[in-house]
C-alpha cells in the first residue's frame, strides 16, 4: 500500500495529464467523425460496438475512478499500475498500428508501376500518333460500337490535312489500321503524322472513333515526368496505356 500523501499527490498528477490526454483523444475522436450515439453508429456511418473499449473510454474510466476514490484509503498500488500497464500497452498497439499502415502506404508508393517492365511487351494506348520510316508506319486499331462508313484523315505534326481516304462499309468490333495497306495513304513520307477515324451511321452525322496505338515497347524515357515509353520513334505518355500483353512469339 502507498502512502497515503503520495497516493494523494501522484492521483492528482494523473488526474491531470490523464484528462489533458483524454480531452485531446475525444477532440481526436470528433474530428475524424468517429463520434458514436449509444454506443451504435458514428457520423461516419461506421458502427460500433458497445463492448468495444477504445483509447478515450478507458482514459475516461481511469480517471473517473482516481476522481472518485479516498485519497486517505486510496486503491492497492498494484491494480493501479496494471490499469497504467494496460494503458500503455493500448497506447503501443495504436502507433504499431499506425506504423505498419505508413509501412504498407510506403510500400504501395515504392510499388508503383515501373514503366522498365514494359521494355518487349505489346501495348495499346489511347492516341492517333503514327510514324513513318522507311515507307512502313507504325499500326493503329480502333472499335466501332456499331457499323458504318468510316472515314480517315492524315494530318501533319502541324496539323495541316496531308491526304485522307474512304475505307467504306465497317461493321462493328475491333479493327486493325495499316496505312500501308490503304492505297491512298500508302506513299507518306517519312516522319509523325496523327490520324483520326470518323464513322458515319446511316444518316446521322459522322463521329470520330477512340483510337489506339499498338506495337512493341522499344524504350524507356525515365526523364520526363511522369515517364514515357517508345514504340519505334513514337514516344508516348504512360498514362495513356490502356493494355499490356506479352510480345507475340517470333515465327
Amino acid at each position: 500500500m502507498i502512502p497515503p500523501v503520495l497516493a494523494a499527490s501522484a492521483a492528482s498528477t494523473a488526474l491531470s495529464a490523464l484528462s489533458t490526454i483524454a480531452s485531446a483523444a475525444s477532440s481526436s475522436d470528433e474530428s475524424t467523425g468517429s463520434s458514436s450515439t449509444n454506443g451504435t453508429t458514428g457520423t461516419s456511418g461506421t458502427t460500433r460496438r458497445n463492448d468495444a473499449l477504445g483509447q478515450t473510454e478507458f482514459l475516461s474510466l481511469l480517471v473517473a475512478q482516481l476522481q472518485n476514490q479516498d485519497p486517505l484509503n486510496p486503491m492497492d498500488s498494484a491494480d493501479f499500475s496494471a490499469q497504467l500497464a494496460q494503458f500503455s500497452s493500448l497506447e503501443q498497439l495504436m502507433q504499431i498500428n499506425q506504423g505498419l499502415a505508413a509501412l504498407g502506404e510506403d510500400d504501395g508508393a515504392q510499388q508503383s508501376f515501373d514503366p522498365v517492365g514494359l521494355l518487349g511487351r505489346d501495348i495499346s494506348a489511347n492516341g492517333g500518333s503514327v510514324a513513318v520510316t522507311g515507307g512502313d508506319a507504325s499500326a493503329l486499331e480502333y472499335t466501332l460500337e456499331s457499323g458504318g462508313k468510316v472515314t480517315v484523315e492524315v494530318r501533319s505534326a502541324s496539323g495541316a490535312l496531308v491526304s485522307s481516304a474512304d475505307l467504306g462499309q465497317i461493321g462493328s468490333g475491333t479493327h486493325a489500321l495499316d496505312l500501308d495497306d490503304v492505297s491512298a495513304l500508302a506513299d507518306l513520307a517519312d516522319g509523325e503524322y496523327q490520324v483520326s477515324v470518323k464513322v458515319q451511321s446511316g444518316d446521322a452525322a459522322p463521329s470520330t472513333v477512340q483510337t489506339r496505338v499498338t506495337g512493341t515497347v522499344t524504350g524507356v524515357d525515365l526523364t520526363s515526368n511522369p515517364p514515357s515509353i517508345r514504340i519505334g520513334d513514337l514516344e508516348i505518355p504512360l498514362g495513356d496505356v490502356r493494355e499490356v500483353r506479352a510480345a507475340a512469339a517470333a515465327a
